[in-house]
């Protein structure tokens, strides 16, 4: 078995970085993951149900 070459990320860390990011992600576990963007058809759904 392979070691994880990236150290786990601690839960401080991760927020003090999503604050300042461009791109969102998510914390899973210790590993930081990036999020994909939405569709369009997405965000006029979510825009409909939050207006």
């Amino acid at each position: 078995m392979i070691a994880n070459p990236y150290p786990k990320t601690p839960p401080q860390d991760y927020l003090t970085q999503e604050r300042q990011a461009e791109c969102k992600s998510e914390y899973i576990d210790g590993d930081v993951v990036a999020m994909t963007g939405a569709s369009r058809q997405h965000n006029l759904i979510a825009g409909n149900i939050f207006a």
